[in-house]
């Protein structure tokens, strides 16, 4: 289920993108869920990988290179999803751009 605080990030994307073709805002808006979620998983796993620190035994090692596969690939697939947002702004507009990315740095 969706927070409130959730709700209040997807209209901060909303209005981010609100400029754009509608057909690609529709687009957009398909990605915000995921987006948010993603955001909210690597949250959770960085203490996770930090709290391991050095492991120091078979199993924390192994706990370790889990958490690691895990945060590099839901990394990767919220950077990609960060790289389509910011294509879709207009290129020639990079104030747009770098708002967009000081917005994202706050979710």
């Amino acid at each position: 289920s969706r927070g409130l605080g959730d709700v209040y990030k997807r209209q901060e994307l909303k209005e981010i993108f609100k400029g754009i073709d509608e057909t690609k805002q529709k687009v957009l808006e398909t990605m915000y869920d995921d987006f948010l979620f993603e955001i909210e998983q690597l949250e959770q796993l960085k203490p996770q990988l930090q709290k391991i620190g050095v492991p120091k035994n078979k199993g924390q090692a192994e706990q370790k290179k889990y958490l690691q596969k895990e945060y590099s690939d839901l990394s990767q697939r919220h950077d990609s999803k960060i790289k389509i947002m910011l294509s879709q702004l207009n290129k020639e507009d990079t104030s747009e751009a770098d708002l967009l990315m000081e917005k994202l740095s706050k979710i």
